[in-house]
Order: C-alpha cells, then sequence, then structure tokens
C-alpha cells in the first residue's frame, strides 16, 4: 500500500500543472471536503493529526468488511495502473 501511495499523478492547480503523491491528493481531497463542513472528513482528519502528534495509536474506524472493500479496490486501482504502464 506504501508503494501505491507513493505513486505520483498529475494536480492542475491555478493553470499549472504539478505531480504530487496518491497519497498528498487524498488529504488534500480531506481538507478539501472539511473546509466545505464534511463533520466526518474534519473528526478523520483531526482525529489523525491528533494520533500523529500525541503518539497514541492510531483507530482507522473500519471495520473487517470495509478493510475489505478498501483492499479490493486498492488492487483494482493497482491493477489500472500497472496496465497503463505497459
Amino acid at each position: 500500500m506504501r508503494e501505491l501511495l507513493q505513486q505520483k499523478i498529475s494536480l492542475n492547480e491555478r493553470g499549472k500543472a504539478r505531480k504530487i503523491t496518491i497519497h498528498e491528493g487524498i488529504f488534500r481531497r480531506i481538507i478539501e471536503d472539511c473546509l466545505k463542513g464534511n463533520t466526518k472528513s474534519a473528526a478523520f482528519l483531526l482525529n489523525r493529526h491528533h494520533a500523529m502528534t500525541s503518539g497514541e495509536p492510531v483507530e482507522t474506524g473500519l471495520d473487517e468488511d470495509d478493510e475489505a472493500v478498501l483492499e479490493a479496490y486498492l488492487q483494482k486501482y493497482q491493477s489500472k495502473l500497472n496496465s497503463k504502464e505497459e
């Protein structure tokens, strides 16, 4: 998963193209959602920040079914990326 999240994608920001990691793109999207008033995104972001700064263990808040869906999506996305590279 770490390798997948470090892959670069193109971002068009104020008319300028630049490359960012998927990881950064995800956090940018969460921040955008927070600023639009999405309280679930805000809670997630603030909990992650607190866990990082306090050293406490991080809870994902995902049950086994959610984790399975996420893993399946990541595998599907990875296979799409691999097929584009070929």
